[in-house]
């Protein structure tokens, strides 16, 4: 159940794979876990709405990376 998959930092990222079995589809595990704040802009712009600016503000103060 264990599987480990490549990941940015440059070393393997164990993961546990899918209990999940389909005779047709077979299971790929090589998409790695985000990195921390990878998606932060993409939530808060595509989810909450907020603005480029907004979203800038809040790396200024240092809430978001």
């Amino acid at each position: 159940m264990r599987v480990e998959t490549p990941h940015p930092a440059g070393v393997p990222c164990p993961t546990v794979a899918s209990p999940m079995r389909f005779s047709a589809t077979p299971l790929v595990h090589d998409t790695p876990p985000p990195t921390l704040g990878q998606h932060t802009r993409e939530v808060l712009g595509g989810l909450l709405g907020m603005s480029g600016a907004e979203m800038d503000a809040l790396a200024a103060q240092g809430v978001i990376g």
